[in-house]
């Protein structure tokens, strides 16, 4: 079951959440008051928490193309132009990271540090993390995809 402290990075970033038991409804998450979720088109009668699913994309979409409000992008990419916004950054397609013709890399290694492959490590990452649960990418535990959360890939129709 999904917790408050787990999503609560999410809740100002138009969090959309399913739930099973309103006939597969989706909605966007407004509010939290009192132990329950307040929604944006409707007021289900137990808006518990435990209730209802978030719904996010797995850290394996960081070297896919993805949309988010319209706008088509490699989010490595764009978190390395972020990071380092003098280089031209590319998706290196046979490693999946990003990388500058002058042989800099930026990767996410799953554990939550931000790097280039000098053995760098980013000093200021807030701007990227917030870009992460800007873009719905799922921080937590990836194995609970399907339990507890699901897939954005999975959906047939966005959201």
């Amino acid at each position: 079951m999904i917790t408050l402290q787990e999503i609560a990075p999410y809740l100002p970033c138009k969090l959309y959440v399913y739930d099973e038991n309103q006939q597969n409804k989706t909605d966007q998450v407004v509010g939290f008051f009192l132990g329950s979720l307040d929604f944006e088109n409707w007021s289900p009668i137990n808006s518990d928490i435990g209730n209802y699913k978030p719904i996010m994309r797995p850290l394996s979409d960081l070297t896919n193309e993805i949309e988010v409000n319209g706008e088509k992008f490699v989010p490595i990419v764009e978190l390395a132009k972020i990071a380092f916004p003098l280089y031209k950054w590319i998706l290196n397609e046979e490693c999946n990271f990003a990388m500058t013709k002058e042989d800099v890399y930026f990767d996410f290694n799953y554990h939550y540090y931000l790097f280039d492959f000098d053995g760098d490590y980013l000093l200021d990452q807030l701007k990227l993390f917030q870009k992460l649960y800007e873009w719905h990418f799922w921080l937590g535990d990836q194995e609970r995809f399907g339990k507890d959360i699901i897939n954005i890939n999975s959906l047939k129709q966005g959201i």
